[in-house]
């Protein structure tokens, strides 16, 4: 006879349709623990990624910040501590440092200019400053219309006078939203953007952060924004020509604040140019009849042929007076200025770092024998320090005196602002952070213009 196990109480009781409820229950319990364990360990994944990622963002970040540290100390020290006769020594100490490594990241600086790639920071005194630019250097650029340009120069200038198609007040105010011209100088190169007639394309370019580098997504055929031809080059628009930030006078060649030639004393002029007591005299009634003289006059003008009222006479004036050297001569555009120190004044561009192509079209606009040209792009090519005064221009047989106080007018051989593209990138996860800043250093401390994150 065969015997049945005895049940358990529980299992004798229970009914056989909630015993099968029961174990449906503990299923379905251990799924959802399976579930919401599962979701945990996702989230904690997310959590600690999104850590690591913010952490070596932040690396990135201060590699990239610890670059234009590096190009700002180098500045600092340039302008306190100068080499007068070599106008590339600073370029060349910040190309040195323009990459390296910092902990868990590293930065580099570069910029593109002319198709090719450059370390270190862009010399923004290779542009024209739109701040000085007259209608027919405007109308140099590239799809530059009378009518545009026209407007630029009456959006930073009220008593602009029309070559008849000026846009009234009134346009700028009817559109949506509203706003009013500066009516003064612009602050900015991206302001061009709010003058009538002015579009981001002819402006930007392929450059269209605006930051002078040639970035992956403006060299890839058009495949990412902003449309571009993949050939290797940056097309900036009139961005690679113009800019609104660079400032005149500035950094000397002592390391002295620029000395105020109408207000300065004979012991002053005596050691900063290195001339005798007669000499600081003439120097010092030129500069001041600042209604009639202006400084680079002084590159036509011998200061024997001053007077005692410091108007340039025909003739010598004084005949026992010995003539600047061309070193001495050099040191007056270094140290002196006839314009007051603390009125900020649009820059000049720099005759070793402006483009080739607009230099050549400048002088054809001023009306220079094409071989001025030529010989101001071997002499500054010719030698590792560049172009270190204007003087050095009086070398070339072809520069009359005209042409001479138009170079003068609107080139010189020192730099005061620069744009530094510094990226930041993280040795882990390869994520990248970009700072650009623009940096003045015509005053110390040194002063940030601009200065954006991306």
């Amino acid at each position: 006879m065969i015997r049945s196990r005895p049940q358990s109480s529980w299992h004798r009781f229970m009914p056989r349709g909630r015993r099968g409820s029961v174990i449906i229950i503990v299923l379905w319990t251990l799924t959802i623990a399976a579930i919401v364990t599962a979701g945990l360990q996702i989230s904690s994944y997310r959590q600690a990624s999104q850590g690591r990622e913010s952490v070596e963002r932040i690396q990135a970040r201060w590699a990239a910040r610890a670059g234009v540290e590096e190009m700002v100390s180098s500045m600092q020290m340039h302008t306190k501590e100068p080499v007068p006769d070599d106008a590339f020594a600073m370029v060349r100490e910040m190309t040195d440092f323009a990459y390296g490594d910092t902990i868990g990241a590293s930065y580099d600086i570069r910029h593109h200019r002319e198709g090719r790639n450059y370390f270190g920071p862009l010399d923004l005194h290779s542009r024209l400053n739109v701040n000085n630019a007259t209608m027919v250097e405007l109308m140099l650029l590239e799809n530059m219309w009378l009518d545009v340009a026209d407007a630029i120069l009456a959006w930073k200038d009220r008593e602009h006078e029309s070559e008849g198609f000026t846009v009234a007040r009134e346009y700028y105010m009817s559109l949506n939203p509203p706003y009013e011209p500066r009516f003064a100088p612009f602050q900015s190169t991206a302001e061009l953007e709010l003058v009538a007639g002015v579009w981001p394309r002819d402006l930007r370019g392929e450059d269209w952060n605006l930051n002078g580098r040639l970035d992956p997504n403006e060299d890839d055929g058009g495949r990412t924004f902003p449309d571009d031809n993949g050939d290797g080059v940056l097309d900036g628009g009139w961005s690679s020509y113009l800019t609104a930030y660079t400032v005149a006078d500035g950094a000397t060649g002592s390391g002295e604040p620029r000395l105020y030639l109408p207000k300065a004393k004979i012991a002053e002029v005596m050691d900063r140019i290195g001339v005798e007591d007669l000499q600081a005299r003439a120097i010092i009634r030129f500069g001041r009849n600042t209604e009639e003289n202006e400084l680079r006059q002084l590159l036509i003008t011998p200061i024997s042929f001053i007077n005692n009222d410091g108007d340039a006479q025909e003739q010598p004036f004084n005949t026992d007076l010995e003539d600047l050297t061309d070193e001495q001569l050099a040191r007056v555009f270094r140290e002196l200025t006839m314009h007051e120190p603390w009125l900020s004044r649009p820059g000049k561009m720099n005759l070793n770092t402006v483009r080739e192509d607009f230099l050549r079209d400048l002088l054809e606009l001023y009306e220079a024998d094409p071989i001025v040209a030529d010989e101001i792009l071997y002499l500054r090519s010719a030698q590792p320090e560049g172009l270190t005064s204007l003087v050095q221009l009086r070398d070339i047989p072809e520069i009359e005196d005209e042409l001479m106080l138009q170079l003068a007018e609107y080139f010189t051989t020192e730099s005061n602002v620069f744009q530094i593209s510094s990226k930041g990138r993280s040795h882990g996860s390869g994520v990248e952070v970009e700072i650009i800043a623009v940096v003045d250093r015509s005053t110390l401390p040194i002063r940030i213009l601009e200065y954006r994150e991306q």
